[in-house]
């Protein structure tokens, strides 16, 4: 089964913009949303992305006050 990680706002990592996603959210393959919108409502990344848990693994991890997190630059996905 494919889960979808809905994320708010993007990692905005110095014009590299990225998501983190926690590791232990990492059970299965995702689909990821991006819900941040510009100032007339529109969405920003309309898209659903698609990563596989291998591929995601893959990617440098950050840790934060909250858990450990895999950061995903968007243009990966």
């Amino acid at each position: 089964m494919i889960n979808t990680l809905t994320i708010k706002e993007p990692i905005w990592n110095g014009g590299q913009r990225a998501v983190g996603v926690r590791v232990d959210r990492l059970i299965d393959d995702l689909w990821i949303e991006i819900d941040t919108v510009d100032k007339h409502g529109n969405r920003i990344y309309p898209a659903r992305y698609y990563i596989t848990k291998q591929r995601a693994s893959l990617y440098e991890t950050k840790t934060y006050s909250w858990g450990e997190a895999y950061i995903i630059p968007i243009e990966d996905l």
